[in-house]
């Protein structure tokens, strides 16, 4: 193993599920917990010229997601906010019964539009 390896922050010793860096291209957060962790770590740019060195072709080296033409913040973003932009917090979140999120701005928005709708139409 590089020495390099050895002071990673991605290091299994410290816990880290090394598949936790080849997630799913559309598991947004898993994407961005690996990304997380590879901003604090003191070898990234050993880590970057491995990824390059090395013709990586999948999975996330120095905070970057390889093999996918988007970037990890772009990835990241839907893992934080609705594709209209607003954020999921805990208030503003509601989760459906297959466990998946739902903007509560965007449903009253739409909510509001489909009562107006009736109002004019009425």
């Amino acid at each position: 193993m590089n020495n390099w390896r050895q002071q990673a922050a991605c290091r299994e010793d410290l816990g880290h599920d090394p598949e936790l860096w080849f997630p799913d291209s559309r598991d947004a957060t898993s994407i961005a917990r690996a990304v997380n962790v590879c901003r604090t770590c003191p070898v990234i740019a050993e880590c970057r010229s491995f990824a390059k060195d090395t013709g990586q072709k999948a999975g996330i080296w120095a905070g970057q997601l390889y093999g996918t033409d988007r970037t990890p913040d772009q990835l990241i973003d839907r893992a934080t906010h609705c594709p209209n932009g607003h954020r999921y917090t805990p208030e503003n979140t509601q989760w459906s019964k297959r466990n998946t999120r739902r903007c509560r701005a965007c449903m009253n928005a739409r909510s509001a539009r489909i009562r107006a709708g009736e109002k004019a139409g009425a």
